[in-house]
């Protein structure tokens, strides 16, 4: 009992130090001003951070959880700029609690109360960032391929929807800041992806990589890690759809994409038959997150290093 009671504490001590560290990282590298702002939006994207580790450490949802953890915190220090955004942090954190939330139901099939609690999360990432509700393509999608969906269900949910979204409206309206709707309406104006992402070309093969690898070995996985693995490509898919019709230049939106991005390689990298392939596969995204980073570093490098071989 002692035992357990230590290890607990010791598992609360690295959380609440790795939190500590992250928020002098931010302040270091973000110079902000202690406002409401900048606080919720920190608070928020580390709340984001903290709910997956405690999930992945706490689930079945992948066989190397520290592994998985890596991969989304790594992605996350690229993409951190989502957290300048508080509305940005907040739709991020409800979609990832979305997507938790489904991957717990697996376990509770009879459970219809998580129809509402995907619905109300929905509900406030829309307000935050409204092309999240395109996201209901990947619930829906979900929901019938769980066959767990009846008419209390989805009266559930729609209530989940459109409760937030009501009261919002009625505050909104109370404090005279009737020009959201405008601006809410024209968030759902198509906006293309103009950022160049080239220099994650080799991340998206690892991610076609593990997938091809998924489908070779799907007929040796066990049941409830296939929804799993399912459930994570549809939010990956409809994520990405989203940010290709209404990402725009906006680069830190990528970072929706990191936890599905994580259970794919780490199930990629965990069953590698051989060490090496392993650290491969680590040093490969590792080199090109960094890359990815300092991509303005290096081409003023590489720009430096052609002139002088040109005189």
């Amino acid at each position: 009992m002692l035992v357990k009671l230590l290890s607990r504490k010791s598992n609360f001590l690295q959380i609440g130090l790795s939190i500590l560290f992250l928020i002098l990282f931010f302040t270091r590298v973000y110079p902000l001003s202690l406002d409401w702002q900048s606080v919720l939006g920190i608070f928020c994207f580390l709340s984001a951070l903290g709910i997956c580790y405690l999930f992945l450490n706490h689930s079945n949802l992948v066989s190397a959880p520290s592994l998985s953890f890596w991969y989304i915190l790594t992605w996350a220090f690229v993409f951190s700029d989502i957290a300048l955004d508080y509305k940005l942090s907040i739709a991020l954190l409800c979609s990832t609690l979305i997507f938790l939330r489904l991957i717990v139901v697996e376990k509770k099939s009879e459970n219809k109360k998580f129809l509402f609690d995907v619905g109300l999360l929905l509900s406030i990432a829309t307000f935050c960032f409204p092309p999240t509700l395109f996201l209901f393509g990947f619930l829906l999608i979900t929901y019938f391929y769980k066959q767990n969906v009846n008419l209390r269900g989805f009266l559930l949910f729609i209530i989940g929807l459109l409760l937030p979204l009501v009261l919002g409206l009625q505050v909104l309206y109370i404090m005279g800041q009737v020009d959201w709707l405008t601006n809410y309406q024209d968030a759902f104006i198509l906006d293309f992806w103009k950022y160049s992402v080239w220099g994650l070309l080799p991340v998206g093969l690892l991610i076609l990589m593990s997938w091809f690898d998924h489908l070779t070995n799907l007929t040796k996985q066990d049941i409830n890690k296939r929804h799993n693995y399912f459930i994570s490509f549809l939010y990956f898919v409809n994520f990405l759809l989203i940010l290709i019709f209404f990402g725009g230049n906006k680069i830190e939106l990528l970072m929706f994409l990191g936890l599905p991005i994580s259970v794919f390689l780490s199930r990629l990298t965990y069953y590698q038959p051989t060490r090496l392939r392993k650290e491969v596969l680590i040093i490969l995204f590792l080199l090109t997150m960094v890359g990815f980073f300092f991509r303005t570093e290096v081409l003023e490098i590489y720009e430096s290093l052609l002139g002088n071989v040109s005189l």
